[in-house]
């Protein structure tokens, strides 16, 4: 089950809460920490692969600013996107290769994450702000569908709802040329 918040997107305005320090695992099995981030702007979701409403929609949008950023030299090498798996019991970094192959991330650019459940509904609670619960036994996790564009100072700078509104997208890749390029 996904997490829809009824209340409005917050304004693209810097939040001053430091983000938190983080180290998961990647679709490779290999470390992956938040200071790999450091002075790149970023654009994170969470998600899970068996997830069968918003994650799919999700990784289409994903796929397609990663697409859109491809195509602006300025923005190709200073942004990044992080997917951070809500479930890690299932999303192993086999299995996060896979949907990665499913959806032609470039891994040099897009990375999936797993972690404990603790560490990732902590991410997403405290780092993000946004809700999340791990799931337990039958139930599904759950997590909210927005995206968070985080600037190369670990500073989250607005929240975004492709998969609902229209032109969010757009104004996603507006917003990161401007504190990629315009800065």
């Amino acid at each position: 089950m996904w997490l829809r918040e009824d209340r409005p997107l917050p304004p693209p305005v810097l939040v001053d809460t430091p983000f938190p320090a983080f180290e998961l695992m990647d679709q490779d099995g290999e470390p992956f920490a938040a200071s790999q981030l450091a002075g790149k702007a970023w654009v994170a979701n969470f998600m899970f692969t068996g997830c069968t409403r918003t994650c799919p929609m999700q990784a289409a949008k994903m796929r397609l600013l990663q697409e859109e950023l491809q195509e602006i030299p300025e923005m190709a090498d200073a942004v990044r996107l992080v997917s951070f798996s809500i479930d890690s019991e299932r999303d192993r970094p086999d299995v996060l290769r896979r949907y990665s192959d499913e959806y032609q991330a470039d891994n040099s650019t897009w990375h999936f994450l797993t972690g404990s459940k603790s560490e990732v509904v902590e991410l997403s609670q405290q780092g993000f702000k946004l809700p999340a619960a791990s799931a337990g036994g039958e139930a599904e996790p759950t997590h909210s569908d927005r995206f968070a564009l985080v600037d190369a100072g670990g500073r989250v700078r607005g929240y975004y709802l492709p998969t609902e509104e229209p032109g969010e997208l757009q104004r996603l890749v507006h917003d990161i040329r401007t504190i990629v390029v315009d800065r």
